[in-house]
């Protein structure tokens, strides 16, 4: 693994600290003192607290990928960890510990514990030293980076500047190529309206710190369980940024303002006060229908010029009552299908489907044409939905019916490209 640790680097950094030039991850690593210590405190206290030297060895053999110890590197838990030079922490960690007992169990002893305040002397100037140090050897001082703050956006100062306990969406909350396996250095990240490169990856974090509030935030640790975004307002605007990434866009972005009416009732009465819309991630078109569907809900609009430029739009004067979370719609009720009837089908000729977005699913199943019914199996949960006439795509509005869901068509989408699709079979 090459981001383990190894016996010949850890030899040269204890020897001479900081010959590989002062570096982040060679910061876990001890000086020689530190090592000697370790190693006698492991001896004294070993018969007395063998579990705590135990642990702080399996933690060593494991930062170094250790053959004695593959049968956790190779398990499903150990194999997904990236970087197992950081258990390096766990076992300075435990032989700290360690010396302090042995430092305890030394001062019990019956010549020394006639001596105890020159013995505490001794441990407090010993316990100075060894942290000064290991801090100083270990550059943690001089390899860990340090950001600079740029200057706070105009536009987080009207937020913050609001008494309310508000909540703010920054769209789009992620692009398509940070929301894959692919790994990104940091420097390749975006940042929020391009407003300082400084705070690549951590752009959002540093606006919620100056907006005040609460803010919708997507992640990509590899130690938080990805989860799946319900609501079809914030979903659909997001991922009209795939088009400035020249990535196809499901007609279900390009929905009407009326198919959103659930969704922001339920997220304004859970307080979504402002939406902040970084204007270069979108292409005009897709720009325009962000501003369609926003104009429709909001009740004032600003424009700014942080970074390459931002329009903030104000979703309302007076926070409206709480509605619920909108239910999913469509399932049959199983947990397994999309069921439901087109109204208007009569309106329009050509083989009619319907395109379920469930997840990382796009389902394609079709429609009736004598009664407009469909069903599509396999759908446990409903992102998005659209329908396709003649090959041509088609946003619709959402009911919900006793038959599982009503679907009206509405306009047709232009320019959009397809995405690849699961057939039902006819």
């Amino acid at each position: 693994n090459g981001n383990s640790a190894s016996w010949s680097l850890l030899k040269q950094l204890a020897i001479s600290p900081g010959s590989r030039g002062w570096r982040v991850g060679d910061i876990v690593s001890p000086p020689l003192i530190h090592w000697v210590v370790f190693t006698v405190s492991a001896l004294v206290a070993l018969w007395r607290s063998g579990w705590l030297v135990a642990f702080g060895a399996l933690c060593l053999l494991i930062a170094v990928d250790s053959h004695l110890v593959a049968i956790w590197s190779d398990n499903p838990i150990g194999e997904v960890v990236r970087f197992p030079r950081r258990a390096m922490i766990g076992f300075g960690a435990a032989f700290s510990v360690t010396a302090g007992l042995m430092w305890s169990y030394l001062g019990r002893v019956k010549l020394l514990s006639k001596m105890q305040r020159p013995y505490m002397m001794a441990s407090l100037l010993l316990s100075a030293y060894l942290a000064w140090w290991g801090a100083t050897a270990g550059g943690y001082a001089t390899a860990y980076p340090l950001t600079e703050i740029p200057q706070t956006p105009e536009f987080t100062r009207v937020i913050a500047n609001d008494p309310e306990d508000v909540a703010v969406l920054l769209l789009p909350y992620e692009l398509p190529i940070e929301n894959t396996n692919g790994e990104q250095m940091r420097g390749e990240m975006s940042v929020f309206a391009s407003i300082s490169s400084e705070i690549a990856s951590s752009d959002h974090l540093f606006l919620q710190t100056r907006m005040n509030s609460a803010a919708w935030y997507a992640p990509g640790l590899v130690t938080l369980f990805e989860r799946d975004n319900p609501n079809s307002f914030v979903k659909n605007l997001n991922d009209l940024a795939r088009g400035s990434m020249g990535m196809p866009l499901p007609a279900s972005a390009f929905q009407t303002p009326l198919a959103y009416n659930a969704d922001v009732e339920y997220l304004m009465g859970e307080g979504l006060k402002y939406v902040a819309v970084d204007k270069a991630r979108y292409l005009a078109n897709e720009l325009s229908q962000i501003e369609r569907v926003l104009d429709h809900f909001s009740v004032a609009r600003q424009e700014f010029d942080d970074g390459t430029g931002i329009i903030l739009f104000t979703m309302y004067e007076e926070r409206p009552e709480n509605t619920g979370a909108p239910e999913g719609l469509g399932l049959d009720g199983s947990g397994s299908g999309y069921a439901g009837v087109i109204t208007n089908v009569r309106q329009y000729i050509g083989r009619m489907y319907v395109v379920v977005h469930s997840g990382e699913r796009t389902i394609t199943c079709p429609v009736r044409p004598e009664n407009g019914a469909f069903s599509c199996g396999g759908v446990s949960h409903v992102d998005d939905v659209s329908i396709t006439i003649a090959n041509e795509a088609y946003t619709v509005a959402r009911r919900r019916s006793g038959t599982g869901e009503d679907l009206t068509i509405l306009d047709k989408v232009q320019s959009i490209d397809p995405a690849p699709t699961e057939t039902e079979a006819e």
